[in-house]
């Protein structure tokens, strides 16, 4: 990782930069995107800081960011207590069309990034922005956004949005959701991983368990009381690759999307540990995985969840009509299936529908067909056997997707069986996919076992990981994932990261020679630009510490409890 060491301060620092020296500059913005920008394009080069006053600020257009600047403000933040001192207040105007974020970096390696100190406050209001409203591109691995206030951002589905094989780290942030609306607080996305698409060159290396080849995201805080449970969720897809470590956590999760719809991948792996997690509903189970590799260890929780990390591959029951892949019916080629072939057809007959397949002209031994499954070969349609009497089919029935099977009298089916799904749990490194179409064919993927260890409830003592209902079939402890026993050969990566410093917000600057000329803003839609918010006092008074949460009440283990998926 690339070292910076300060040599002197003021207006003007001297940097080594992989040893060799650069000027850097510091320069002070009016708190407007547009000067911001100016003085990006015009004036900033790499290393330099950009600096925002305190004060509230209304963007309705996009900062781009392609220097590897610093841009910074001067928010506070104190995930320990989640308290924020909201200094510098930006309202987020951008993102009427559907698909515009309020800041987009644009990395590249070599180069160092970082957004720190701003709080992000809900502006416009009607649709919902997709895709990022912190929008990280590109392959830098040096990206640090740390110290900002995420407040309730209102019709923003992703907080903070990577979109490349960006390595760094998110730290030390607030991130507060009060209203219903089920918004992430960070989606991390590496289609372009190793210079391929879709996930692919991700999906073709190791998971380098221990290394720097991840997004970080360390001491934060993710505070949901809005009562939407998957509010403040960090979620994941496209060969994706985080580690969760020493966050506090309320009524949030860290999860992810398998290798389901389109031609995208899965998420490729992750690491979480040493976070709290508090609850004050039941989500069935702390984080999850829909495909690649997951480590947990050293997580508390408390609340009512009694399980650990659920293990859920969806195209084992839910058939993605139109997707590439679509589901591992047992004769699908992308899939490592039973070499018998096919075991069985016949008719469905009256009787049959969502939950069960009826054919009397059979004569079955009861629960030999549990864990196949079978396929209506009208449409390819698909549903996981989960037992069977003498003449009667149980399977279990998802419409995800829309792709849930209601069987009728007349429909043909047959019966095959999956041995491992194409980027299920507990799966690795394979062979690499490439162009949009490629030929349908198993990829070899290693198996790569799961581990969670010493994750502890305070109600229910040690929690364990398992197999998502409908999953068991193929995902089993002992050779797919194991409990209570730490990985072989794993040590977590240095703590704190090494991109993770305490620098002080840099002086105004004293020379009239550093400070751009003013930009004259543009002039304002009436609906675009919010009224500043009056400050009585040049520095704003933070926020009282919260009252301490009262704890939840312990209550009996369940005997059975249904399995959600994340």
């Amino acid at each position: 990782m690339d070292k910076i060491q300060t040599l002197c301060k003021g207006a003007i620092v001297m940097l080594i930069w992989n040893g060799l020296p650069a000027l850097a500059t510091v320069y002070d913005s009016d708190g407007s995107s547009t000067n911001i920008q100016t003085i990006h394009d015009t004036l900033a080069h790499d290393g330099d800081t950009i600096t925002m006053p305190a004060g509230t600020f209304g963007w309705s257009q996009t900062l781009n960011l392609e220097k590897g600047i610093t841009l910074i403000g001067r928010t506070t933040t104190d995930p320990v207590h989640e308290t924020p001192n909201d200094q510098t207040i930006i309202g987020v105007y951008t993102g009427a069309n559907r698909n515009q974020p309020l800041i987009s970096l644009h990395s590249s390696v070599r180069r160092s990034y970082r957004v720190s100190g701003i709080t992000f406050r809900t502006g416009r209001i009607g649709a919902m922005n997709f895709n990022g409203m912190l929008q990280v591109n590109g392959d830098s691995h040096a990206v640090r956004i740390d110290n900002n206030h995420f407040d309730d951002v209102l019709f923003e589905n992703n907080n903070i949005a990577v979109w490349g094989a960006i390595q760094g780290v998110i730290d030390h942030n607030l991130f507060d959701y009060r209203a219903g609306n089920s918004t992430q607080s960070v989606y991390v996305n590496m289609a372009n991983w190793g210079g391929r698409n879709y996930g692919d060159g991700s999906w073709a290396e190791p998971a380098y368990y221990g290394s720097e080849k991840f997004v970080f995201i360390e001491d934060n805080c993710f505070n949901n009381t809005s009562g939407a449970i998957f509010a403040g969720t960090v979620d994941a897809w496209r060969g994706a690759r985080y580690v969760a470590r020493y966050n506090h956590c309320w009524d949030t999760l860290f999860l992810d999307h398998g290798t389901e719809i389109g031609r995208e991948r899965g998420c490729r792996a992750k690491e979480i540990y040493n976070n709290d997690f508090h609850f004050t509903h039941d989500p069935a189970n702390v984080n999850g995985a829909r495909s690649g590799g997951i480590i947990s260890h050293d997580n508390t929780v408390e609340g009512p969840a009694f399980r650990g990390v659920s293990l859920g591959c969806y195209r084992e029951f839910i058939t993605f009509v139109g997707a590439i892949f679509t589901g591992a019916t047992g004769d699908n080629p992308w899939d490592k299936n039973d070499p018998h072939g096919l075991y069985e057809s016949g008719t469905a007959q009256t009787g049959s529908g969502q939950t069960a397949i009826v054919d009397t002209s059979k004569n079955w031994t009861p629960h030999q067909w549990r864990g196949f499954t079978v396929k209506r070969m009208s449409d390819g349609r698909l549903a996981l056997i989960f037992d069977n009497t003498n003449n009667v089919l149980n399977v279990y029935y998802h419409n995800g997707y829309g792709g849930g099977a209601t069987w009728q009298a007349g429909d043909q089916y047959q019966i095959h069986r999956v041995f491992v799904a194409l980027d299920q749990p507990c799966r690795g490194g394979g062979d690499l996919l490439l162009g949009d179409n490629p030929p349908a064919a198993w990829p070899s993927q290693a198996l790569e076992p799961c581990y969670e260890w010493n994750d502890v409830s305070a109600q229910f003592g040690r929690l364990n990981m398992g197999s998502a209902f409908a999953s068991w079939a193929t995902i089993q402890e002992g050779r797919d994932y194991f409990n209570g026993v730490q990985m072989p050969g794993y040590a977590p990566y240095v703590y704190p990261h090494p991109l993770v410093s305490d620098p002080a917000v840099p002086s105004p600057t004293p020379s009239a020679t550093v400070t751009p000329p003013p930009t004259p803003p543009p002039s304002p839609t009436p609906t675009a630009t919010p009224t500043p918010r009056p400050s009585s006092t040049p520095t704003a008074t933070p926020r009282p510490t919260a009252t301490p949460r009262p704890k939840h009440t312990p209550r009996p283990h369940p005997l059975t409890h249904p399995n959600r998926f994340n």
